[in-house]
Parts: structure tokens; C-alpha cells; sequence
């Protein structure tokens, strides 16, 4: 007689993180109140701003004038990551080491108190730039930011201080990085956030711009699911040996 015997087994079950909802709104700067005519106009994109008194740029295809179109622009040239815009901040200007420039915006929903979150952008470091420099950061905060300096000192959750992609020109670099969310957190904010005399310049090939300055594209915070353990019945089939 054939007989069969259920086992009960555990089995593991990972959530699909390509379904996970990117909480950063015009995460590619695609979307603006007007097209840029000039450097200075970060105020045109949607859902973003700058925090401080620096002046961010935007940059789009859609401009006909050269100091802000794509891919050719005061900066250097570079296309978009993707779509057709991108961001610019000033990161560290050599003759002024007290001025940096930031860009915000709002999730589009709070994060998750104990969840963890994965963000991802690009960057790259512009081809007029003289300098690079050694660190960029995200900070995860629970209020916006408006403040008529131009450095922030605070202790950024997410920072990058590889040397080797912070001096990447004409190419774009992913910088990636984890943390755990306490539930407060509503704003994003990109920039250097390392206090004054940390902030440290390089001069690199090519450029006549006394600054660090790095184009920004396709930013993303992800929340990383967790682990889904549960029970699969397991039904076995047993054959008896003949006797």
C-alpha cells in the first residue's frame, strides 16, 4: 500500500523590493513650474527647494538658453541620468569655505518608525568643476529646513566619503545607502553636511571653476521589506519496500 504523510516545513518567503514605493515625489526633477532661462532658478522645480541662501540650479533640455540646457551648460556637459533634467549644487567653493548649497523636498508619505530604507541617487561631478570634493550626505529629518546661512551642521544618516566616486566627471555614480527610520521622518535633504575645516577640496583634471560642483539626478528611499517566514505543507509520498 502506497501510503502519504504530511510534513510540516517552513519555508521562507521574501517580499518583491521592485514593488517597493519610491517616497521621493519628481525624484528625477522632470516635473517644473517654468522652464529655466538662467542659473539660479532651482525655485522652478516641483516639490523641491533649497533650505538655505545658497542658489541650487536647474537644469533642462527644454531651455534654449545654454547656461542651463542639456547635455551642454555653464557647469560642463553631461546628459541626464534619465528623462530629461537634473539638479546642481555647489558642494565646496574654494574662496568662500562657509558656502554650500542644499536641496529639499517632502516625502511623499512619513517613514516607518523601526523600518528600514534603502536611498539611492546619482551623481556626477561636473566637467568645469577645478575640484571635487570629499563627502556628500542625506539627512532624514522631521521638520524642513529654512535658514539664511549656508551650512548645516548636523549628522547626516547617509554619507559618502569615497574619493573615487565623488571625483567621477562625465559619468554617472550611484551612492547608495541604508538606515532605520524612528517614524519622524518627513524631509529629505541633500548636500555636505561635515563641519567647516572637514570639508576637504581636491583639485582634479580639467575644469576653470574654483568650486566642487556635482549634478544630481534620479533620487530614490525605499523601504526594504522584511522577511515573510511562513509554514508550506509538504505532503510525501512513501512507498512501502516490497516484502
Amino acid at each position: 500500500m502506497t501510503r502519504f504523510k504530511a510534513l510540516l516545513v517552513i519555508g521562507i518567503i521574501f517580499c518583491e523590493w521592485t514593488n517597493a514605493q519610491n517616497l521621493v515625489p519628481n525624484s528625477g526633477f522632470e516635473e517644473y513650474k517654468n522652464c529655466p532661462i538662467q542659473a539660479k532658478q532651482f525655485s522652478f522645480v516641483k516639490n523641491w527647494k533649497s533650505p538655505t541662501s545658497g542658489t541650487p540650479d536647474y537644469f533642462n533640455s527644454c531651455s534654449s538658453e545654454k547656461e542651463v540646457s542639456i547635455p551642454k551648460n555653464f557647469a560642463g556637459k553631461q546628459e541626464a541620468h534619465t528623462g530629461n533634467a537634473y539638479a546642481g549644487i555647489d558642494l565646496c567653493d574654494v574662496q568662500d569655505s562657509k558656502y554650500r548649497e542644499f536641496v529639499e523636498v517632502k516625502f511623499a508619505a512619513p517613514l516607518k518608525k523601526d523600518k528600514t530604507y534603502h536611498l539611492k541617487m546619482y551623481i556626477s561631478l561636473s566637467g568645469n568643476s577645478k575640484y571635487c570634493v570629499n563627502n556628500i550626505g542625506a539627512y532624514f529629518s522631521s521638520k524642513g529646513y529654512n535658514d539664511s546661512r549656508t551650512t548645516r551642521n548636523v549628522n547626516a544618516q547617509i554619507n559618502n566619503e569615497d574619493p573615487m566616486q565623488m571625483g567621477n566627471k562625465n559619468v554617472w555614480t550611484a551612492i547608495e545607502g541604508e538606515f532605520k527610520a524612528d517614524g519622524s521622518e518627513q524631509f529629505l535633504t541633500i548636500g555636505t553636511f561635515l563641519p567647516e575645516g572637514k570639508v576637504v577640496p581636491k583639485e582634479v583634471k580639467g575644469g576653470s571653476l574654483k568650486h566642487a560642483y556635482y549634478y544630481i539626478d534620479d533620487i530614490s528611499v525605499e523601504e526594504i521589506p522584511s522577511v515573510e517566514i511562513a509554514p508550506v505543507i509538504a505532503v510525501v509520498k512513501e512507498t512501502p519496500s516490497p516484502t
